[in-house]
């Protein structure tokens, strides 16, 4: 029979194994995993390739560029590249319309676009041709819309494959993705929701949005001089946009 002082001992013994296992598996693993918390997006990645970003008011563009390549030196023309674009779609407008806007690559298509499933969305895939030929994945997300892209110089590079493995494993966050796009729709109509309005010529901004669910949400905003707390019942529609069902401030 077994002691308890032996049972104690031996299930200390198999969870440091279990702990170790998975920080050896983490080290090995030939992968890293990006997440961007600000638009609800996770995705992974190979780790030969050094990930940076960029930020404006219009757009969010991570870039992976494989490290070897970024390392070299009096060099005519860019690296070929992996990216992941998110820009702004306000007034929202269709994918197909959005396409045709100058933020898209759209003009230099070689093929014509196809259908694709990515993260649970539907969105369009084709190829193009520039500096580099590249491939381009869309898609439409509430006030935004997420483009993929890669180039290369032939299909048989492995940077081809990655991006493959990039669009597979590209993963969206319905409760980040619902703050991301509420936090934009707040900021637009803030004015108009609040039951109190902006005193002495001030303008309502939003201090703190917190989510509960995809339903449920609490607002912190002011206007300079006086500041509120609401609570936002909300749901998403078909189209990916927000609707506000009721706005009430709570102190």
């Amino acid at each position: 029979m077994i002691s308890s002082k032996n049972k104690v001992f031996a299930l200390i013994l198999l969870a440091s194994f279990a702990v170790l296992t998975v920080a050896i598996l983490l080290k090995s693993s030939p992968e890293k995993i990006y997440i961007n918390t600000t638009h609800g997006f996770s995705f992974s990645y190979p780790k030969s390739y050094v990930l940076t970003e960029k930020e404006s008011n219009s757009s969010t563009e991570i870039v992976l560029i494989d490290k070897k390549e970024s390392e070299m030196k009096d060099r005519l023309e860019g690296p070929v590249s992996l990216s992941i674009s998110v820009y702004k779609n306000i007034p929202s407008i269709s994918l197909t319309d959005w396409l045709q806007k100058d933020e898209s690559n759209f003009k230099f298509a070689t093929t014509p676009q196809s259908f694709i499933a990515i993260a649970g969305q539907g969105g369009v895939e084709y190829e193009w041709d520039g500096l580099y030929r590249g491939r381009t994945v869309a898609f439409s997300y509430g006030y935004a819309v997420i483009v993929l892209a890669g180039t290369y110089l032939e299909k048989t590079d492995k940077i081809y494959s990655d991006f493959d493995s990039i669009v597979q494993s590209f993963t969206i966050g319905q409760k980040m993705v619902a703050r991301a796009s509420l936090l934009e729709h707040l900021k637009t109509n803030i004015s108009k929701l609040s039951p109190e309005k902006e005193v002495l010529g001030g303008t309502f901004y939003i201090t703190e949005l917190i989510v509960v669910d995809n339903e449920h949400a609490t607002v912190f905003y002011e206007d300079g001089h006086n500041a509120y707390t609401a609570e936002v019942l909300f749901y998403v529609d078909k189209n990916g946009g927000i609707v506000v069902k009721k706005f009430t401030i709570v102190k």
